[in-house]
C-alpha cells in the first residue's frame, strides 16, 4: 500500500512538473496584453535589426502607446531616445514591477538603468549573472560584445559575436560589427569578405552597401564606394548614413561639385533630421577648404553654413585659426576640448581615446606653424596610436593626421620617414598617397 502511495505521489509530482514546465514554454517571450502593441514591438525589433533606427523608434513609440506598461518597449526606446526623453523613460522604467516580467526582459531592464546609474549595481554583474544561468540568450551575448566593442577589445568582441552568430545566424549587425572590428586592426582583405557575407545574409537591406561603402572609400576605390554607397540608397531612399557617406566620398576624392547634389537628394527623400543636414551643410565646404588651403573660404564658410556649429567641428575651426595665425583662438579651442576629455573621465569611457586624438592632432597642427616640427611629429604621432580604421569618421581622420605626419617629417628634415609614412597611407589608400606624394599637406 505505502509502495503504491509512493507511486502516485512520485507521479503526481512528475505531472506537476510537466505542466509547469509546459506552461514556462508557452509563456510569450515578451510581456503584453496587448496583441497590437506586441506587433509593433517587433516591428521596431525588425527595424533596429537593419539600423532602420528612425522606425524603430516610431514602432517602439507606438508600442509603447499601446500598452504603457510594455516594459521591453520602454527599454529599447530608451537605448534610441534624445537624452530628455531617455531620462523619462529611465524614470518609469526604475519604477516598473519587473517580477511579472520574463527573465529576459528583467535582464534588460536591470542592464539598461544599471548603465545609466540608476541601481547601485554595476552592468557588467547583472550581464555576468545572467549569462551563467541563460548562455545562449542572444540578447544578453550581444549586450556582452558590445562591452568589449565599447572598451575597443577586438579579439574579446570577435569571440562573442562569432559566438552570436553561432546561435542565431540570422542575427545581422553581429555581421556587420565584425566587419568593423577587422577593419579597425587594419585586416581589409578579411573586412571585406566580412561585408561581402553580410550583403549575402541581408541582400534586401541598405547597411551592408553603406558598411561596404565606407571600407571602400578608406581604401581609395572610390568608384566602387560610390556605387555601393548608391545602392544602399536604391535600397531604402531614406538612408541618412548613406548621403552623409557619400558626402565624405566626394570631398574625399576631390568630386567636391557632387556634394551639393548629394545634400539636395537628402533632402527631397527627408532622409536626415534637420541638425545633421545642417551639420552636413557646414561640413563638406569647410573639409573642401581644409584639403585646399583655402583660408578665405573657410572664414566664408564658417560665417554662413557653420555659424553655431563651431563645437561640432573643432580641428576644422582650429586648422583655420592657425591659418589666419590667431594662435590664441587656436589653444582656446585646444582648452576646450581639453575640457570635454576631464568631463567625460580620463579614458574610461567608450570613444575618449577619439577626443584625445582630435586634441594631440590640434596641438600638432599649432606646433608645426610655430616651426617646432620635432614636437608637432611626436603630436601626430601620438594622435594616430589612439585612432584606427574603425569606419569613416576613425578612418578617415587617421590618414588624413598621417598626411600631416609625413609633413612634419619631411620638414624636420626626415625625408625617410616621411617617405615610409607616405607608404604606410598608399598601402591603405593608394589615391590619397599618390595625391600628396610630392605636396606639403600641412599648414604653409
Amino acid at each position: 500500500m505505502k509502495l503504491k502511495l509512493w507511486i502516485l505521489a512520485a507521479v503526481l509530482v512528475i505531472g506537476a512538473t510537466v505542466l509547469a514546465l509546459r506552461a514556462w514554454q508557452d509563456r510569450p517571450e515578451w510581456t503584453t496584453d496587448s496583441d497590437a502593441a506586441l506587433a509593433e514591438f517587433r516591428r521596431g525589433l525588425d527595424a533596429e535589426m537593419k539600423f532602420y533606427h528612425p522606425e524603430a523608434y516610431r514602432h517602439f513609440s507606438r508600442a509603447l502607446e499601446l500598452d504603457p506598461e510594455f516594459v521591453a518597449a520602454q527599454v529599447l526606446l530608451a537605448r534610441l531616445a534624445e537624452p530628455a526623453r531617455r531620462r523619462a523613460l529611465l524614470e518609469r522604467l526604475s519604477q516598473a514591477d519587473l517580477e511579472r516580467l520574463t527573465p529576459r526582459e528583467r535582464f534588460m531592464a536591470r542592464y539598461a538603468l544599471a548603465l545609466h546609474h540608476r541601481i547601485e549595481l554595476k552592468p557588467q554583474q547583472i550581464l555576468r549573472d545572467y549569462l551563467a544561468q541563460h548562455p545562449r540568450d542572444p540578447y544578453a551575448l550581444e549586450a556582452r560584445s558590445l562591452q568589449a566593442w565599447n572598451r575597443q577589445d577586438w579579439e574579446a568582441a570577435e569571440r562573442s559575436y562569432k559566438r552570436l552568430l553561432e546561435i542565431d545566424p540570422n542575427w545581422a549587425r553581429a555581421q556587420n560589427h565584425l566587419g568593423y572590428l577587422a577593419m579597425a586592426r587594419g585586416r581589409f582583405e578579411e573586412a571585406e569578405d566580412l561585408f561581402r557575407t553580410y550583403l549575402y545574409i541581408a541582400p534586401d537591406q541598405a547597411n551592408p552597401n553603406d558598411s561596404m561603402g565606407e571600407l571602400l572609400t578608406i581604401r581609395g576605390r572610390y568608384e566602387e564606394a560610390e556605387r555601393a554607397l548608391l545602392q544602399a540608397i536604391r535600397t531604402k531612399p531614406d538612408f541618412c548614413a548613406s548621403y552623409e557617406h557619400l558626402v565624405q566620398l566626394a570631398e574625399l576624392s576631390g568630386q567636391h561639385q557632387k556634394s551639393a547634389a548629394i545634400l539636395a537628394q537628402a533632402e527631397r527623400q527627408r532622409a536626415c533630421p534637420e541638425s545633421k543636414l545642417t551639420y552636413l551643410r557646414c561640413s563638406a565646404p569647410m573639409w573642401r577648404a581644409m584639403f585646399q588651403g583655402d583660408l578665405v573660404g573657410a572664414q566664408r564658410t564658417a560665417a554662413t553654413a557653420c555659424a553655431g556649429l563651431g563645437d561640432q567641428l573643432p580641428v576644422q575651426m582650429h586648422r583655420f585659426a592657425v591659418l589666419a595665425r590667431q594662435l590664441e583662438q587656436a589653444r582656446s579651442i585646444e582648452g576646450r576640448m581639453r575640457d570635454q576629455i576631464e568631463r567625460i573621465g580620463k579614458g574610461s569611457k567608450p570613444g575618449i581615446a577619439f577626443y584625445q586624438a582630435d586634441l594631440l592632432h590640434m596641438e600638432g597642427v599649432r606646433l608645426l606653424a610655430q616651426g617646432e616640427t620635432g614636437a608637432a611629429a611626436l603630436a601626430f604621432r601620438q594622435a594616430d596610436d589612439r585612432v584606427t580604421y574603425w569606419g569613416n569618421s576613425q578612418g578617415i581622420f587617421k590618414l588624413f593626421n598621417l598626411m600631416h605626419l609625413a609633413a612634419a617629417l619631411r620638414r624636420s628634415g626626415d625625408r625617410a620617414g616621411s617617405a615610409a609614412v607616405v607608404a604606410q597611407i598608399g598601402r591603405v589608400n593608394p589615391k590619397l598617397a599618390e595625391r600628396y606624394r610630392d605636396g606639403d599637406f600641412a599648414i604653409p
